[in-house]
């Protein structure tokens, strides 16, 4: 760097030091005063930048902040095909970011939230929480936290209900409901039957407690049970698959390299699944079984985008597999969740169809996004 730099340089990390500390601050009033205000206007603490001029610009919205760093999550989850409800326990664990504090507070939007513990030694005591505008979950403690390499794990037994709860409607991303079931009672002849998740950008924790914003990362682990007769699939890879009671199986994944919570998937249903591989990693292509000698054309050009972009940037990718699944009414284009993109269902073509239209632009950009996520 050019000496003439040097003094402007330390003048603009000097600034944005301040800055950052100022934004902390008036943060962690926010982030107290939602512990601790019982008649809290929620979206009152959204932080916009209001300033004029070019440097920031209006409806300007920083980096989310929360006194506490996600580190891992585990997810054991079933679903009430019927009614549309995912029933869950979720095991997350935590570790205090800045000031020592009494409280956690997490998203958890419209879920019903039936218990929550917390470890204390090695055992698990109930807490003390409320249910902020059903949006936030706020969890007291019992004592206060000021160890910020001490691990504090919650437990909690909710039910999400994604189909009675108000959603909002976008542009990119049409619905914010978070988890989605696909002809859930088999009334449609012509729709299988699935459910698949979307969590861009802060709809995962309509599915499962969490801090969900994009700074956050966290390791994970899901068990769905699910009928026998159809499949999973999931961040990570799968690590096992038990027969259940009742014509049921549960499967479990582990995504074992910290990602944020907006990037966490599953989707269960009938596909057919077609294998490949890249430089020793799984690469697997889902699409429904009338598309399954298709799947290698539509697909099949992804180890060769997997090496050019790990050539060209240099960093290989990361991630313990990839897959890629099509699943039917999807409410974006493609979904580059880490490990497993989700697809519209306009990818699964006839190779006549293919021929016209080969929607490789959604399968290299989706891949070169979650391939380079780990940043």
């Amino acid at each position: 760097m050019h000496k003439i730099l040097y003094p402007f340089t330390f003048m603009l990390l000097l600034s944005g030091c301040g800055m950052f500390h100022a934004n902390n601050m008036a943060n962690y009033a926010t982030d107290t005063a939602l512990a601790s205000t019982d008649s809290l206007d929620v979206s009152a603490y959204d932080t916009n930048w209001t300033g004029e001029g070019e440097i920031l610009p209006k409806n300007y919205r920083n980096a989310r902040y929360s006194n506490w760093k996600l580190q891992h999550t585990n997810l054991y989850v079933s679903f009430d095909f019927e009614k549309r409800r995912l029933i869950g326990t979720a095991e997350i664990s935590l570790k205090l970011h800045f000031y020592p504090t009494d409280s956690i507070v997490l998203d958890a939007k419209y879920l019903d939230i039936q218990s929550v513990e917390v470890k204390n030694g090695t055992s698990l005591v109930p807490a003390a929480f409320s249910h902020r505008d059903s949006l936030q979950l706020i969890i007291r403690l019992g004592n206060v936290i000021e160890d910020r390499e001490a691990l504090t794990t919650l437990k909690i037994i909710y039910t999400a209900k994604p189909y009675e709860t108000t959603i909002s409607e976008g542009t990119a991303v049409t619905q914010d409901r978070g988890l989605y079931f696909i002809n859930h009672d088999l009334s449609d002849p012509s729709k299988p039957l699935q459910i698949w998740t979307q969590g861009e950008t802060e709809s995962s924790s309509r599915w499962f407690p969490t801090i969900d914003a994009p700074n956050q990362k966290m390791t994970q682990k899901i068990c769905m049970t699910v009928p026998d007769t159809l499949i999973t699939l999931s961040n990570g890879l799968k690590t096992s698959s038990k027969k259940e009671m009742g014509g049921l199986r549960t499967d479990c994944w582990e995504q074992k390299l910290p990602h944020a919570p907006y990037l966490t998937m599953m989707a269960v249903g009938n596909w057919a699944e077609t294998k490949d591989t890249w430089r020793g990693k799984q690469v697997n292509y889902l699409v429904e079984k009338p598309f399954a000698a298709q799947a290698k054309t539509i697909f099949g050009k992804t180890p060769e985008m997997m090496s050019f972009f790990s050539d060209y940037t240099g960093v290989a990718f990361p991630w313990d597999k990839y897959s890629q699944v099509v699943v039917r009414d999807f409410v974006s284009g493609a979904m580059e969740n880490t490990s497993a993109t989700i697809h519209m269902e306009g990818l699964q073509t006839t190779e006549g169809e293919y021929r016209d239209e080969t929607y490789e632009d959604y399968v290299v950009m989706n891949y070169s996004t979650t391939g380079l996520a780990i940043w």
